[in-house]
Order: C-alpha cells, then structure tokens, then sequence
C-alpha cells in the first residue's frame, strides 16, 4: 500500500454531518446510496470504534500510552467521515489531488500516532505500533486505480491489519499467561482486530473498487460538509492583505561620500605632482635592504589584533546511573558507564528488563523474566538465564547478548554491532527477527567440548526476483563468503 502525505491537523466531523449527506444535485438513487455508505459507517463508529476505545479505557490501561492511541485511532475514524460525506455527495475529481485538503485531520491523526511511537520505550510500546500501522488502513480513500501505488481499499486494509497484527502478537504473548492483570492487554488487541474486520467488511460492501463517488454529485472542490458549496467556499476565502506604504519598493539611496564623494576624489587625482604631497615617506631604515630582520615578519605594532574564538559547545548532559525495579514489574537500567557488575538476582516471570543508554556495562540476569529490551546501548553486555516472551535490541551498537537457557525470539532492530551467545541445552531453538541492522553473528556450542565456539553471521543483504509465472517478488538472502 502506499501513503499519503502528511497535513495540519484541523477538526474532524461527527454524526451531525448527516444532514448535509448528498448535493441538491444528486438524483434519488444516488441520496439513497450514499444514505447507506455513511449510514454503515456510523454503525461501524457506535460499534467496533467505540467498543475498542472502551476497551482501552481499563484500570490497567488508563493514562498510558495504549489509551492515547486509542483516542487517537478514535480521532483518526472520526476525521474520515466527513471524507466519506465528501465522496457521497461529489462526483469524481479529475485531479485526484483534490481530495487531499478534505484529508487534513486524518492526516494529522496518522501523524499523531507515529508521534506516539517515538522518543523513550514504554511497557506499550507494542500497543501503540499496532493501533499506528493499523491506521494506515484510512488511506483506502486515496485508492485512483491499480498500479498506481495502493492496492484495492479492501486488500489494503487487510496489509495494513497484518503490519500491526506483528505487533499485537508480541503483545498477545507477554500476556496470554499473565492470568487477570494480562486479560485488558489480550482484550485492547482483540478489540482493535475486531475494527479491523469491521472496516474491511464495510470497503467491501460500500467502495469494493475505490471510493464510491456520486456521479451526480457536486463539485469536490467547493463542497462544503453542511451544503454551502461555492458560496460557502467563496466566503471562507480571506481578504488580501493592504498595499504597502508609498516607497516600500523604493531602491534604497547610498549617503553621499565624505569630502564630496568621486567628484573631490578626480579633482584630488588632477592635481599632478601635488597629489603625493599627503603621503609618508620611506626612510632609509624602512627600506628591506637596510634592514637587519631578514625574517619578513612585520614587527609588532601596539595594537593587538583581535581574537575571536568560538563559544564551546554545551556539554550533554550527564544523567545520573539508574537500576530499580518499578511498580513490581519492571527493572529499569538506565545511565550506567562501565559498570561491570550489574546484577539482578531477584525477578520472576511477570517481570520486564529494560536496559536504557548504557555504556561498558554489563548486566547479569539471575533467574526467569517475561522479556529484555536494551534501547539505545553501546559497547555492553547482557548475560540472562531465561526469557519468556523475547529478547529485543533497538538503536544498539557493539552490544553482546548471552542467552544461558532459552527465550523464544530475539529481535534485532537498527542496531550496528551484536554478538549473540547461544550457551544452553535449548538455546538454539530460538527465532532470530532482524531489521535495518549491521554486524550481527551468531555463536553456538559445539558438539565436541574441546572445539571453539561455532560462529555464524546473519544476512545483511537481500535479493529479490520477480516471478511472472506466479506475478509475485520473491526474496532471498545473500550468502556469505569467506
């Protein structure tokens, strides 16, 4: 699928937009379907949107990151129905640019969930990304014609579901097993794949092959949710700005030349001989060959010449060093410089590790833990016993991990630089997930004892082919050599 781009945010609209539904152009028939269109978008906002905000408004979830992008997603839903009153009563625009103005808020509310995903990892991280890749299943309304960058609307919100479901799959299996305190996480990824199939049931059945544009319908360009078509266009315009000042473009008049400017200059020039009356003259000792300094350098008058030197750049802050277990169920580890001996001897199951901006550090995990994540680390290790759930690398560089009994995935993601340490019986049964990653090998033990340690890379370069015969990509990795 493809996107479209990003616009300021302005006020989407809601129920009271249906009685400005259809153009007093438009025939009966097309009213009464274009009635229906924003008549089942309604239901799919009173229904599915609605039980999936209330969804993410649990104890559990409440002021979290999962809840602001369960407002957003409802904001994002909300804005696209006046798009969908716009299609309704217009016919189609030949340049489908014009579409794009009657975007804005949707737009702005894509933009406000990828915002969401930035900046410092939280526990919701997963949330978020679902409900962010989710709504790029809105632009279905951007759909002109195959080949031209989105797929069909109803396809389209399919691919979209399936980059998020990525995400609400990570957050299913931190959760499932977590008994009452994981049943808000496992019910808010539910619920968001239930709008999923409820937005995807509606393109089918009301825009099957792109927007349903009325073809009775209005001009897209001056319509107006609440029917004030040209008119109303024609007065949100607003009123040039007044001319400027008499002069404003005047070329600016240079000042005269002390002493009469070029005129006193020539007459000074036709003075002849007397014109070299006002210089110094040279003496005998100025001359450089009478001089006893051979060196060229010009002695040293009495004024200094004058020094600029560059303002020092201000010194980043430093944080202080962080290691502490946060509400029962997370160990924050933040700040740490070549602190070897980190240790965490008590956890359980339930509980998260979060390694955060460490430098030459290495942490040792004594014990079971739901999952890792080490966030924008250099040059530092990690050493744990078992993972539930994954262990994950984000923005890393020259980092090692050592995995001494088992965890089902790890996750290696914009990182330059790790080395993984397969040490138990059942480590290598583990799935390996890299992304926009460098410098990454794999080391297992071997069968005999006595030999070293196997060292395997991991893909950083792809190849992909184009079958005609089955009109799909198919992707491969580059072997290395050597």
């Amino acid at each position: 699928g493809g996107t479209a781009p990003p616009a300021p945010r302005t006020v989407g609209g809601g129920a009271s937009l249906g009685s400005s539904l259809v153009s007093p152009s438009s025939g009966s028939g097309a009213s009464s379907s274009a009635s229906q269109s924003v008549a089942a978008y309604d239901v799919l906002l009173q229904g599915a949107v609605a039980d999936f905000v209330n969804a993410a408004s649990d104890a559990t979830l409440k002021d979290t990151h999962a809840a602001k992008a369960a407002a957003v997603l409802k904001e994002a839903f909300d804005a696209l129905k006046p798009v969908l009153v716009a299609i309704a009563s217009c016919k189609k625009p030949a340049n489908p640019g014009d579409i794009q103005s009657h975007l804005q808020p949707v737009a702005s509310a894509l933009e406000a969930a990828n915002k969401l995903t930035m900046g410092k990892r939280t526990d919701y991280d997963h949330h978020v990304r679902a409900v962010s890749e989710f709504l790029n299943a809105l632009q279905f309304v951007c759909f002109v014609e195959k080949g031209q960058g989105l797929s069909l609307p109803a396809p389209h919100v399919e691919e979209s579901w399936q980059s998020a479901e990525f995400y609400g799959n990570k957050v299913l299996v931190q959760n499932r097993n977590s008994g009452p305190s994981g049943e808000p996480h496992v019910a808010y990824i539910k619920k968001l794949k239930e709008v999923s199939t409820a937005l995807r049931d509606y393109v089918k059945a009301h825009h099957t092959t792109g927007p349903a544009w009325n073809p009775s319908g209005g001009d897209l360009k001056t319509f107006k949710a609440g029917g004030g078509g040209a008119a109303a266009a024609a007065k949100s315009i607003p009123a040039p700005p007044p001319p400027p000042p008499p002069g404003f473009f005047d070329e600016p008049r240079a000042a005269p030349a002390a002493g009469g400017g070029m005129s006193a200059l020539m007459g000074e020039l036709n003075q002849g001989s007397g014109v070299t009356t006002g210089l110094k003259k040279v003496t005998d000792d100025m001359k450089t060959k009478n001089r006893t300094d051979k060196s060229g350098a010009v002695p040293g008058g009495s004024a200094k010449p004058q020094q600029t030197t560059a303002a020092p750049a201000a010194a980043a802050k430093k944080m202080p060093p962080k290691m502490a277990l946060e509400g029962g169920r997370k160990w924050v580890v933040e700040h740490q410089v070549n602190a070897t001996d980190l240790v965490i001897d008590k956890c359980d199951m339930r509980q998260t590790v979060y390694l955060y901006k460490c430098e030459g550090s290495v942490l040792q995990i004594k014990g079971k833990v739901n999952g890792i994540c080490m966030d924008q680390c250099k040059k530092t290790a990690i050493v744990f016993q078992d993972a539930v759930a994954q262990c994950e690398v984000v923005n890393c560089t020259s980092v090692q991990i050592q995995v001494d009994g088992s965890v089902p995935t790890i996750q290696v993601d914009k990182t330059d630089g790790v080395q993984i340490y397969l040490m138990g019986e059942k480590s290598n049964d583990v799935s390996i997930l890299t992304a926009k990653s460098s410098e990454m090998n794999v080391l297992t033990k071997p069968a005999n004892p006595d030999d070293d340690m196997l060292e395997s890379p991991l893909p950083e370069q792809y190849e992909s082919k184009f079958d005609a015969k089955s009109g799909k990509w198919t992707t491969v990795a580059v072997a290395h050599s050597g």
